[in-house]
């Protein structure tokens, strides 16, 4: 008797709770309208807490069910719209909450985006739907610059994306004058992997024939760094790494003019200057920026002077966006060269080449226009284009050998330098409409687009004059070698995508793209044949030309399902294609050599992940991947059977298959128990985890070996400790060992085949920021760790390119208006 009325007791009880639960919980519901009354439909209406977001039905409606009590803020955005946003405190029950909209057309997608996306975090995701661009079901993370505690004085790749998994980060110059990052086996080259854009077009000297990006820009001007792994190669370019795309800031739009700027004062002689004034004149959207950059490298022999300078404007009016840019870039760098093994073990900071120089001007234009039709539709057209050069002088025999004009007996023909000069044009054009429509009261979208590209790549070899300095006269004689290369290109793609929300949980998007590349060589080689005295006994002079043409279809799926509240499981699999770059057809660098038969490489990737956030103290990232390369382009080694040297040959060397694991997760342990704590103590670990196999059947006997550049395992870890506007931030480095070539070589004597081993690096980084000021002051490889990340096989110089020892810096930023 006692045990049924305690039952019957807790029963009530529950029921009680139960019932008072229900009477608590509230739903806020409203309308979206713009100025005349009209419901808009696809606004996004974000609820602060909740991961994910609601858009607008036909008639402007939104609903938030089951809520708790308490203070809430509800926001809604939309692209030509001005960004509205409310605070409400409900108590129990229903609330009517409605917006009206103000149709302020310079409020353009960058900005939205940033404006709905929780910056708790530096390192956040993308949204399935931005602008004109997909993303569902995709592996994508946003690299916040502007509230990261990197170094963002050098463009230290290596801090600025510590959150992101597994990526491998070339260090080969001292001022971060180049951004290089690979991933899942793939080369760090200048970002070649990857397609890299700023603000959304190209940047690299040609897209698809030389995809190599010799210019960064400075990080201190951008906002963000957008990332989409492989199966972005439906949308964006048929690359295996995927999207790489710089976002630059723009002017607030608050105040008429506002002003940053920044100094920098470094080690061996660095400094770095950066100004940015920007702003919003009614309609009009401003934003320019320079800086100036120049040091002494850690090593000898390494010295370097780098300017920037770009503006963009940006005009709404009603429905329509109009955009323009352009950036300038120029530096010039003196190359210390590369090391033998045990010239680096003896000293690192020694170089054996005292007239190597590179010298790099870029020039990016772009235009752009953006319409919204209806509530529905959205169309975006930009056109882009590229004048750039790089010019490399300089003695490229391996580190085993001397420099010949160190020696009085050498031939004067061999103190020549070795020259090349690259001059590249390209003009593109890109346009993109994104359509929404409901069925069954669920939000569908459809995206189409096509992409037309044509560029002009003339490369020059030859030699150079005997001096020390930055001369870059290429010698007309008969003498001494030389040649010319010219390279057409035309590209022409369609693409489309479609997300089919299923479920309020499930989508799938199923897409395809159409290629049609074009790469072409007309050129000429004039080359030498000496006996051990120098004399000539052959002059060949070799003209040629190809041409390739491809037309293919890329197909792709990805799936999103979200089985609770701020956690997503993404899964996707998508085709990828490199062709054959423009160096491949015509080169005539002597640290390598190139297969004539080599043919495109064609491939896939796959991805299972699942991520999340809890609120402003955790998020995190884990993801399963398989990337597939059939007829793999890389180098191995070879022996000459008449002169018995060993040299590299770039071919196809066979079939390869690379699985691996990325996770990443950053908690708040503070803000775990106070989401309200001015303090903040952030944990972060990101661990990568890498297989990766060369499969037999290839022509090459590698069936087995290790993919080159693919380390086992690449680790970041960080504990960033801040309170209000101050803040400590320390970062550790782990990256496995790696081979540089297919044919797994642990050393060679003249450095350029070898072993990277392992290394670990440390960074420290302090600021604080009082009203308008700032201050940063960090210390890079706090421990003098001695490690490199690169064997060079030409420019720099052949053999190891060591990394910077411990180095420091201070900065001191001011903001107005």
């Amino acid at each position: 008797m006692v045990d049924a009325v305690v039952r019957l007791i807790i029963n009530i009880s529950v029921l009680l709770l139960v019932a008072l639960d229900i009477a608590a919980q509230v739903t806020v519901r409203g309308t979206v309208t713009d100025t005349t009354g009209t419901p808009l439909y696809g606004v996004t209406v974000h609820l602060e807490g909740r991961t994910e977001s609601l858009h607008t039905d036909e008639q402007g409606r939104y609903q938030f069910k089951n809520l708790r009590p308490g203070p809430k803020t509800v926001t809604c955005f939309m692209l030509g719209f001005g960004t509205e946003r409310r605070t409400i405190d409900p108590k129990n029950g229903e609330l009517i909450l409605d917006f009206v909209l103000r149709p302020l057309a310079v409020k353009m997608a960058d900005v939205t985006v940033t404006a709905k996306r929780d910056e708790s975090f530096a390192l956040t995701r993308l949204l399935p739907v931005e602008g004109t661009a997909v993303y569902a079901g995709r592996k994508t993370e946003v690299v916040n610059l502007s509230s990261s505690n990197a170094n963002l004085a050098t463009n230290s790749a290596r801090q600025a994306f510590a959150r992101v998994a597994g990526l491998n980060i070339w260090e080969s110059d001292c001022g971060g004058l180049q951004i290089g990052v690979g991933g899942r086996g793939l080369s760090p080259s200048r970002n070649e992997s990857f397609n890299t854009r700023q603000n959304g077009y190209d940047i690299a000297a040609d897209a698809l024939g030389y995809p190599e990006s010799y210019y960064s820009p400075p990080m201190q001007a951008i906002d963000r760094v957008e990332i989409v792994r492989g199966a972005a190669s439906l949308q964006f370019g048929p690359q295996f790494g995927g999207l790489v795309n710089f976002v630059m800031k723009r002017g607030t739009d608050t105040v008429p003019v506002a002003v940053e700027t920044a100094l920098t004062s470094g080690s061996y002689g660095f400094f770095n200057g950066f100004v940015g004034v920007g702003g919003q004149v009614k309609g009009l959207n401003h934003y320019t920026y320079a800086q100036y950059r120049q040091g002494d490298c850690w090593r000898c022999n390494s010295q370097f002077t780098q300017y920037t300078a770009a503006t963009r404007l940006e005009y709404g009016w009603k429905r329509t966006v109009l955009r323009a840019e352009y950036t300038r870039m120029g530096y010039l760098a003196k190359q210390a060269g590369g090391l033998t093994d045990a010239q680096f073990a003896t000293d690192a900071q020694q170089s054996l080449r005292d007239r190597n120089w590179f010298k790099v001007d870029w020039n990016l234009a772009s235009v752009g226009l953006e319409h919204r039709f209806t509530d529905r539709t959205l169309a975006d057209v930009r056109v882009f284009g590229l004048v750039a050069q790089r010019q490399a002088i300089g003695y490229l025999g391996p580190p085993s050998q001397t420099d010949p004009i160190d020696n009085p007996g050498s031939p004067e023909y061999s103190k020549l330098r070795n020259l090349i000069r690259g001059e590249f044009s390209n003009l593109g054009a890109e346009a993109r409409v994104l359509h929404r429509y409901n069925v069954k009261q669920r939000p569908w979208v459809f995206l189409t687009g096509v992409r037309v590209y044509m560029g002009r790549t003339v490369n020059t070899q030859g030699a150079g004059t005997a001096l020390s300095d930055a001369d870059f006269t290429l010698l007309d004689r008969d003498d001494v070698d030389r040649s010319v290369g010219e390279h057409p290109s035309h590209n022409v793609a369609w693409f489309a995508e479609h997300i089919f929300n299923l479920k309020e949980w499930l989508s799938i998007t199923p897409g395809v793209r159409v290629e049609y590349i074009s790469t072409g060589m007309r050129g000429e080689s004039h080359r030498l044949y000496r006996d051990l005295a120098g004399n000539i006994l052959r002059d060949s002079i070799t003209t040629g030309t190809d041409r390739r043409d491809r037309v293919f279809p890329l197909f792709g799926l990805g799936i999103s399902a979200k089985p609770r509240k701020g956690v997503e499981v993404y899964a996707n699999i998508s085709q990828n294609y490199r062709p054959i770059n423009f160096t491949d057809l015509w080169t005539a660098n002597p640290s390598y050599r190139v297969d004539a038969g080599m043919t495109d490489e064609t491939g896939f990737n796959a991805d299972l992940g699942v991520r999340g956030t809890v609120r402003n103290w955790l998020t995190y990232d884990a993801t399963l991947y398989c990337l597939m390369n059939y007829g793999r382009i890389g180098f191995i080694q070879r022996t000459d059977p008449e002169l018995y040297t060993v040299y590299r040959l770039r071919t196809n060397v066979a079939d390869a298959r690379t699985l691996g694991v990325e996770s990443m997760v950053e908690v708040d342990a503070v803000r775990l128990f106070d989401a309200t704590s001015n303090l903040s103590l952030r944990l972060m670990a990101n661990v990568a985890y890498t297989w990766s196999r060369y499969l037999s059947g290839g022509k090459e006997a590698v069936g087995g070996n290790e993919v080159e550049l693919t380390p086992a395992i690449i680790a970041r870890t960080g504990v960033t400790l801040s309170y209000r506007t101050a803040f400590v931030a320390l970062q550790f480095n782990h990256t496995a060992a790696q081979y540089t070539d297919a044919t797994n070589a642990t050393t060679t004597p003249n450095g350029v085949n070898g072993i990277i081993p392992a290394y670990q690096v440390m960074d420290l980084n302090f600021g604080y920021t009082y009203r308008r000021m700032g201050i940063r002051v960090g210390i890079d490889n706090l421990l003098d760790a001695r490690y490199y990340t690169r064997r060079a096989t030409g420019y720099p110089g052949p053999g190891i390119i060591p990394s910077d020892g411990r180095t420091f810096y201070i900065t001191l930023n001011v903001k107005v208006g």
